[in-house]
């Protein structure tokens, strides 16, 4: 909006307002996007916090109306369909972190307040950006780079402030979210550790736990009269877990700066302080976690340490309590210890059996823990039966389901880590063993109706890829290509079923072709007069189909004769004008669009940041 424009537009808004006021049944009744336009547009010119304030205070007061009519009397029809939601609340705060008022950051910190007392809004991280900006700003951080991010809807955190704050010279006036001088609660200080310990930085972690250290002694010296509780302890410990999770720095151990703060809670409640902060069950969970994300030669036996100690401190405190879920952790992190991993998590599977296998509660193992272990089996490839233990205890748990005694379920994970161990066996039965499990998958999809079991492309393509990766059998005499077991006669029964109508809906995919031309390359003999007809004729299904992806495409290459190579592609000089003479030098971005239109492209796919609450 132009500035003339936006002022008819505030002028409208208020029409829209005194009119519904005076008169209820007035058809322009304001709502909150109504609301959210114009702040949008005030927050983006200027410094318009006070205006901006007075529209939040309408939007809040009808609010307040609305809800004071009771639902279906007959003038809930007639209320303003109005409620401060996140967005709006972030419009004020971007407008306080723009503003050049002394009092901004105060303001913005009783907003926050008010933010956090309102159960239909919970400042997030676009909340807490514009606190750190203000913060840093006050501490003299770079205002203009500030600004200039604000300006242009950029988030503004650690890569763009330093994170000044004078955790030393603490104010207690500019962190009392009340704004009425009274004695500040452990909840006064939950935004400030929130705009820290939020950042996934190993700058935000250090901050968090130095105010968390401050409060500490503020309390010992009696300035504040509470102690930092067990949830401002978790929160600084699970900034440590954050920074766990995308740390490459090796001198900097996030998960044992938050077992630090874990080990001191515990020495305290081990030498009868009980009274001061008594972990609880996610107090654990977060640091057991954290060793789980970690890189350290020593992570897997101090997330087990660990494990160990949460449960003694769970036979005396009742606010600790096992979960699968931190068996399954530990489990699952054993996969990073080959040697000795595959041993480990299968005594710890077992004792989950033996020791939770009849509770009803969190402690009872599921198909996740089934699957931790299996996902061991499968990564440990070194190890040479662990294919069968997988697919053994594969058997056994549906066995024990199919008699009523089992209470783990083997899901799709389940079965797809018994062939992955399969696969990655690199065995000359790997190929008949995946094509086993596939068929048993569909045998209970159809049979008991598991509709979580159906087989969908990516799982019929694993029965391609065994054959793909098994020993080459071309050498072998009197075996090449006889037999059902065959990996090619095995993956062309696959290749007919994908490319062919079948009741799973399952369809070929540029990743079927990449691994039938593997098939063809490591289990044929290239010499073989039906080899260079073959690949051929796979090659124009391939462009015929539009999937020729990077994958297959190299696939391809590396399974032909140069002649063939050129052949296939329609001529070599077409390729040479272009200036590329070798079979290397041309990609998939040079060919026909027409052979690529059905390959989708490679999404971005970020990690997520567990956060424990």
């Amino acid at each position: 909006m132009k500035t003339r424009g936006l002022e008819q537009a505030e002028s409208l808004l208020a029409h829209m307002v005194s009119s519904h006021e005076s008169n209820p049944r007035h058809i322009a009744r304001p709502n909150t996007t109504t609301f959210a336009r114009v702040m949008s547009a005030l927050a983006q010119r200027g410094d318009n916090a006070y205006r901006l304030e007075d529209l939040l205070s309408k939007m809040e007061s009808l609010h307040h109306r609305r809800k004071s009519v009771p639902r279906g009397s007959p003038d809930a029809q007639l209320v303003a369909q109005v409620a401060p939601n996140i967005v709006v609340y972030n419009l004020l705060l971007k407008s306080y972190a723009r503003s050049n008022d002394d009092g901004a950051l105060q303001s913005a910190m009783k907003l926050l307040g008010r933010m956090e007392k309102n159960p239909d809004v919970s400042p997030d991280d676009l909340s807490n950006s514009y606190i750190l900006t203000l913060l840093n700003r006050r501490d003299g951080a770079d205002v203009n780079g500030a600004a200039s991010a604000i300006e242009n809807n950029k988030l503004v955190g650690p890569s763009l402030t330093s994170l000044n704050l004078d955790i030393d010279n603490l104010n207690l006036s500019d962190l009392n979210l009340n704004g009425q001088n009274l004695e500040p609660t452990s909840k006064s200080f939950n935004s400030i550790l929130n705009v820290y310990t939020t950042t996934g930085t190993l700058e935000g972690a250090e901050k968090g736990a130095a105010l968390l250290h401050k409060l500490e002694e503020m309390y010992g010296s009696g300035e504040i009269n509470f102690r930092p509780d067990i949830f401002l302890h978790n929160k600084v410990m699970n900034a440590w877990h954050l920074c766990e999770q995308n740390n490459n720095d090796q001198s900097v151990s996030p998960a044992a700066k938050a077992q630090e703060i874990l080990d001191s809670i515990c020495e305290q409640c081990e030498d009868g302080r009980e009274e001061e902060v008594i972990p609880n069950d996610v107090s654990f969970s977060i640091c057991i976690h954290s060793w789980c994300k970690s890189k350290l030669p020593e992570a897997t036996e101090r997330a087990e340490q660990l494990l160990r100690r949460k449960e003694l401190f769970a036979k005396k405190y009742d606010e600790v309590k096992i979960k699968s879920t931190d068996y399954n952790a530990v489990i699952s992190k054993w996969k990073d210890d080959s040697p000795k991993g595959p041993e480990r998590a299968t005594l710890l599977f077992e004792e989950m059996l033996l020791r939770y296998g009849d509770s009803e509660d969190r402690m009872q193992p599921t198909a996740a823990t089934l699957n931790a272990l299996l996902d061991v089996y499968a990564k440990c490839h070194e190890h040479h039966d662990l294919a069968e233990k997988a697919e053994a205890y594969l058997s056994k748990m549906n066995q024990l389901h199919k008699e009523g005694k089992g209470y783990i379920v083997p899901d799709a994970i389940s079965y797809r880590s018994a062939i992955d161990a399969w696969i990655r066996r690199w065995h000359k039965d790997s190929p008949r063993k995946v094509d086993a499990l596939v068929k048993e998958m569909m045998t209970k999809y159809k049979d008991e109706e598991r509709s979580d079991l159906r087989p969908d492309s990516n799982t019929l393509n694993l029965v391609l890829k065994a054959c793909a990766h098994a020993p080459a059998m071309w050498k072998e005499k009197g075996h090449v290509e006889k037999g059902n077991d065959h990996p090619i006669a095995i993956a062309n029964r696959m290749f007919s079923m994908l490319k062919g109508k079948n009741e799973y809906g399952a369809t070929a995919t540029h990743t079927t072709y990449a691994f039938m031309f593997h098939v063809y390359r490591q289990h044929m003999d290239f010499r073989d007069k039906r080899y260079a007809t073959l690949m051929q004729n796979m090659w124009k299904h391939c462009c015929k189909d539009g999937l020729v992806s990077k994958f297959s495409f190299e696939s391809f290459r590396d399974s032909v004769l140069e002649p063939d190579f050129w052949k296939a592609l329609g001529g070599r000089d077409k390729f040479t004008k272009l200036g590329k003479t070798q079979m290397n030098d041309v990609s998939v971005e040079d060919l026909p669009k027409e052979w690529t239109r059905n390959v989708s492209p490679l999404k971005n796919r970020g990690k997520k940041k567990t956060a424990y609450r």
